[in-house]
Formats: structure tokens, sequence, C-alpha cells
């Protein structure tokens, strides 16, 4: 049974890995829940939504990262792997 928290608990080792976790979520992300799986500050995550950077929606006061956007966003922010990266330069 998962509970509200699981996905904050589940061990993380890869990029894919988070973004598998954040894409399989049904509820939306908070703030707090996000950057906590980040392992990041919520003024980091405020501060990219703020900037556009990271699509969110606000429910009354409080801002909701949508589980699909979020991976986008996440995905759109990897970096390619040092050994793609010498093999690309030869």
């Amino acid at each position: 049974m998962h509970t509200r928290n699981s996905c904050l608990r589940a061990p993380v080792s890869t990029v894919d890995d988070l973004v598998s976790v954040v894409e399989s979520r049904q509820a939306a992300w908070t703030v707090e829940e996000f950057a906590r799986l980040l392992k990041t500050s919520t003024k980091y995550i405020y501060k990219q939504v703020r900037y556009g950077m990271l699509p969110a929606y606000k429910v009354g006061s409080m801002l909701r990262l949508d589980p699909k956007t979020t991976a986008s966003w996440l995905r759109s922010r990897m970096t390619v792997p040092a050994v793609q990266r010498e093999v690309a330069h030869g």
C-alpha cells in the first residue's frame, strides 16, 4: 500500500529513476515534497516557478506541480553523461 509520502522514501539511484518516481505519482506535488525529493531548497523550487522555468499551478494560495509536466522539466534539465560526451568528441 502506498502512503502519501511513499515516493519520497523510495531509493532513487539514477536520473531515470527520479523521473519515473515523479511521473508515476498520481497526486500533484507540493513544493515542499518536490524540493525534498530533489534534495534542494523550497526557495530554489519557488524561484524556478517564478521565472517560468518550472510549470506550476495555484490552488488558492498554494502552488502545486503536475507529475507529468514536472517529469518533463526534469528530463529537459538532464545533461549528457560524461562517457557519451567523450565518445562524441572522440
